[in-house]
């Protein structure tokens, strides 16, 4: 998954409210087995990202957020929007 749309300047200010997005579930290539979707913050100057992975049996893991991220996933959405 590439990660290279970047935030329109003036979208989001220092005061404005951090916004999150997230990916639909993807399937990993190399491991069909792993599915994970991205989860993406930006508060206006930092970004934090973190992935959600989807176990066999349905159950799902969260990691912890990690700084630092080149702009939103290609296909990213807004959180509210998350299944």
């Amino acid at each position: 998954m590439e990660c290279a749309a970047q935030a329109e300047p003036g979208a989001l200010t220092m005061n404005a409210t951090t916004e999150t997005r997230r990916t639909d579930w993807i399937r990993n290539k190399f491991s069909p087995e792993l599915i994970y979707r991205i989860w993406q913050q930006f508060d206006g100057r930092r970004w934090s990202q973190r992935h959600e992975w989807l176990n066999m049996d349905g159950t799902t893991r969260m990691d912890d957020w990690i700084d630092g991220a080149a702009g939103w996933c290609l296909g990213s959405m807004p959180a509210s929007q998350a299944i």
